[in-house]
């Protein structure tokens, strides 16, 4: 979301028809759920994947070529492998959950020049989003004025010092 405007427009905001319209065209301010994959489908992909087909091709040949402790071990490289991955990508899936959750419920905007908390999956495209010291950003954001804005943004890259932002840069 942005506020690319500047001058009066800035802090006018945008108008309730400006809002509307951009609501219809763009939708809500959400986050897409992830597409529901049942958990046994997920963990037979990490035994099907190019690699793994490389290592069952190879584990065969070895049963071929009458080196059944060869084929035993790639076959136990492959289950292995395929456990540890699924581990990993339900890890993620959680991670991505609870970030998911960190994203605010309320955002503070001026629209028709008034400032107003509205429900942060209301926000548009032009909004002028208002924060204070706390607030969490709801949106992609251009930052048209700031005093000592400093970002958080730990949760999402795993920076530990806050970043300074100011007017043109963009907040993701």
């Amino acid at each position: 979301m942005t506020g690319v405007t500047v001058g009066a427009e800035v802090r006018r905001g945008l108008s309730a028809p400006e809002v509307a319209a951009r609501q219809v065209r763009d939708g809500q301010n959400l986050v897409p759920p992830p597409p529901l994959v049942p958990a046994w489908r997920r963990a037979l992909g990490q035994f099907v994947g190019f690699f793994a087909a490389m290592l069952w091709v190879a584990a065969a040949l070895s049963f071929v070529a009458r080196l059944p402790q060869l084929g035993v071990a790639i076959v136990a490289v492959i289950l292995l492998n395929g456990t540890f991955a699924a581990v990993q990508e339900r890890r993620a899936e959680r991670a991505a959950a609870a970030l998911r959750g960190l994203l605010p419920r309320r955002a503070t905007v001026v629209r028709d020049g008034v400032r107003r908390e509205i429900d942060a999956r209301d926000l548009v495209v032009g909004d002028v989003v208002v924060l204070e010291a706390g607030d969490r950003v709801g949106a992609d954001v251009d930052v048209i004025d700031a005093v000592a804005l400093r970002l958080d943004l730990s949760a999402m890259t795993g920076e530990s010092v806050p970043v300074e932002a100011g007017p043109g840069d963009r907040v993701d």
